[in-house]
């Protein structure tokens, strides 16, 4: 979620306590859900009715800065996926972990309830309306779609957190991010590095606000694998998966090393 403060230490009323959100058992709901919005959509755009949302965590802050098409921007954030729970086209309702791309629209917990409709991410958010920005790459977005989808794989706050930087990394060109997750740096790294064996790389899903005035948002798909059209091989996700434990182990090692100082 992007939810907006002025300073780092005030805290809107919507954000709840404690530094995360119980994740096991949401994550399993929000592939569900992700289940459930592309089998809904395959034909036609689905309606997804937001009643409820909550941060992923809210142990992360970071403050945007530097340049978004070309113009000075500034803004201290929570660096957070979101927890919604939603209705798609009637049914019943489900958990789904999402993560902003939209830096200029405001979302919270007192936002729902709300209607959205899925789309796919074809533009940045630097418009009076959510989605209808500068138009962003194919590899851009798929590069996007792929850090939501690896967000589907982990349950550990610092590295959802991490992806989202990520995210607003890889969307924004210009974009500096300061705080926040050890871990921007890598999944951008990763994200540029899916980017350049992609490039006939397909645009993320995404849901937007059928008013246009809140936050869009991109979702991962398990099924997007890469993102042109192939399901990822067994052997592509243990890669990734080996990577997740290469880096945390580098993590405690540096960790270790500085609780020993």
């Amino acid at each position: 979620m992007l939810t907006m403060f002025e300073d780092a230490a005030e805290r809107p009323s919507a954000v709840r306590t404690g530094s995360s959100y119980p994740m096991r058992k949401v994550l399993l709901a929000a592939v569900a859900a992700t289940s459930a919005i592309l089998l809904g959509s395959s034909a036609s755009a689905a309606n997804v009715h937001i009643v409820a949302d909550q941060l992923a965590t809210s142990s992360y802050t970071t403050q945007l800065g530097g340049t978004v098409d070309g113009n000075p921007f500034s803004l201290n954030v929570y660096e957070s996926p979101d927890y919604l729970t939603v209705s798609v086209d009637g049914g019943p309702q489900q958990t789904l972990l999402v993560f902003c791309v939209d830096i200029f629209h405001y979302f919270d917990g007192g936002t729902p309830p709300v209607d959205y409709v899925t789309g796919i991410l074809t533009r940045n958010s630097d418009n009076a309306v959510s989605g209808a920005g500068t138009l962003l790459s194919n590899v851009i977005s798929g590069e996007i779609g792929y850090l939501a989808t690896l967000g589907l794989l982990t349950n550990d706050a610092e590295r959802l957190s991490g992806i989202q930087g990520a995210i607003w990394k890889t969307e924004y060109a210009g974009l500096t991010l300061s705080g926040g997750s050890s871990y921007v740096d890598y999944y951008a790294g990763l994200a540029a590095a899916w980017g350049a064996g992609h490039p006939n790389a397909t645009f993320a899903p995404a849901i937007y606000s059928v008013t246009g005035n809140t936050q869009g948002f991109v979702y991962g798909d398990i099924s997007f694998g890469h993102n042109d059209g192939g399901v990822p091989e067994p052997a592509s996700w243990a890669l990734i998966i080996a990577g997740f434990g290469m880096a945390g182990a580098v993590l405690r090692r540096r960790r270790g090393a500085l609780a020993g100082v």
